[in-house]
């Protein structure tokens, strides 16, 4: 690939697109000058922004060592791109703990079970990201299927993002260090909230 020009590049990887990404081309087009700038470097980013989409020739072609391998799973379980993450875990990705951060924060139900099967078990560590990206739905999973109790930071990192409604729910879970998240949050609903539950 080397000495393609970004149209070439783009027109080779819009057919590799996953239907999601297709459907979204808006949001892809915005971060595709990134992605050639970074194969111009042919730096880690390439690996990572490339798994991210979802794009499996350009992320397997340029992966080089086993923690690109590795880096390659966590950013294609950011963005949920399934079929990628089975092809890495087979070429011996791991840290599943890490991908299942990234998966969470993505809001990545499916991927998140599959990476549990595959011996991720750092729940607390998801729950904060879960919150962090806004996911009741995945908070509430760790929380009633895998038994997370960060409900302190989760609680942080859903104020950070002015998620009132994650913020409700690990308040109600037990969550107690409400100045700490009124220190984190920028949005005046959210202030507004977390003072009243002072």
């Amino acid at each position: 690939m080397k000495g393609l020009l970004y149209a070439d590049i783009y027109s080779t990887i819009l057919p590799l697109l996953n239907p999601h990404t297709q459907s979204n081309l808006t949001s892809f087009n915005k971060k595709f000058h990134y992605l050639f700038k970074s194969y111009q470097k042919r730096n880690q980013d390439f690996v990572k922004e490339s798994s991210y989409f979802g794009l499996l020739i350009p992320s397997l072609f340029f992966i080089n060592t086993k923690n690109e391998v590795t880096w390659a799973l966590w950013y294609a379980a950011k963005g949920g791109q399934l079929k990628l993450c089975y092809i890495l875990i087979d070429l011996g990705a791991n840290h599943f703990n890490w991908a299942l951060r990234f998966a969470a924060e993505g809001g990545h139900l499916k991927l998140c079970t599959i990476l549990i099967r595959s011996g991720a078990n750092h729940f607390d560590w998801a729950l904060a990201d879960a919150a962090r990206g806004g996911h009741l739905n995945l908070c509430s999973f760790f929380i009633r299927q895998h038994g997370a109790v960060s409900f302190n930071d989760a609680l942080v990192k859903a104020s950070y993002g002015g998620y009132i409604d994650i913020c409700k729910y690990m308040i109600s879970c037990g969550a107690t260090h409400i100045n700490w998240a009124l220190n984190f949050t920028n949005d005046e609903e959210t202030k507004k909230f977390l003072r009243n539950a002072l």
